[in-house]
């Protein structure tokens, strides 16, 4: 993937650093806080079908890693479908850190003589969600409701996948506000209240990137700290015009 730098000397910095953590010179760690300081985020959609070829997994065992239906990967490799909410941020991180799915690509589902993928087993909260979920699946399947909207249907009527992370504390260690977070999610504000609060809980691809982030809180470093600084700049110049 082409990077962008913060600046030109910030790239010497980091060209410099990657031929030292090539050798061994310098840890993954120390690599993942120079990543954070000296690239710039990137806002374009991962090309999915290439990202998966690099992996080497197949559309179910890719789709079971990001927590996605097999549909809604089909969906943006073959109908131009574009990722959403936290879908799009979970596949930017997993292009920039391929490792974060490594674990994953251990979990296959068993072989089908049919050569046809089995869904996800889904449990409901009840026999009405269940119909209310499977009307809206299949408003998502001819794309008349996005991922992100398809992901709130899934933690209205599913029963949430075991376990899921304390957000509030995770927000705590990332020292971010609830709009921050939210933002670096890819989610409403509203949405990640509810998830602290415990009357929603995550599920799918918001499940796996909030494991991940729980895990390796530096996959967001990079966001959080350019998002953070980007706001005191426009923060400082409100003040300054004011004066």
């Amino acid at each position: 993937m082409k990077k962008t730098y913060k600046s030109e000397a910030m790239a010497s910095i980091h060209q410099m650093a990657t031929g030292m953590h090539r050798v061994g010179a310098l840890s993954q760690e120390k690599m993942e806080e120079l990543d954070a300081a000296c690239l710039a985020p990137s806002d374009a959609a991962p090309d999915v079908k290439e990202l998966r070829a690099r992996l080497g997994l197949s559309q179910d065992q890719f789709a079971l890693a990001l927590g996605v239906r097999l549909t809604t990967l089909q969906g943006w490799e073959e109908k131009g479908r574009k990722p959403s909410g936290p879908s799009r941020v979970l596949l930017s991180i997993v292009e920039e850190r391929p490792d974060v799915l490594r674990p994953a690509r251990v979990a296959r589902r068993p072989a089908n003589p049919r050569n046809n993928p089995p869904e996800m087993k889904k449990n409901y909260a009840s026999k009405i969600l269940a119909a209310v979920h499977e009307t809206a699946e299949g408003l998502h399947q001819v794309g008349a409701i996005n991922d992100e909207r398809m992901s709130e249907f899934d933690e209205l009527c599913l029963e949430p996948e075991p376990p899921t992370p304390d957000v509030k504390q995770l927000r705590a260690r990332l020292g971010l506000s609830q709009n921050e977070f939210a933002a670096e999610l890819g989610v409403g504000v509203v949405r990640l209240r509810a998830w602290e609060k415990g009357t929603r809980k995550p599920t799918g691809t918001a499940l796996r990137l909030l494991t991940i982030v729980e895990a390796r809180p530096s996959v967001l470093k990079r966001r959080a700290t350019t998002t953070t600084s980007s706001q005191r700049t426009t923060r400082g110049q409100r003040a300054q015009q004011a004066a």
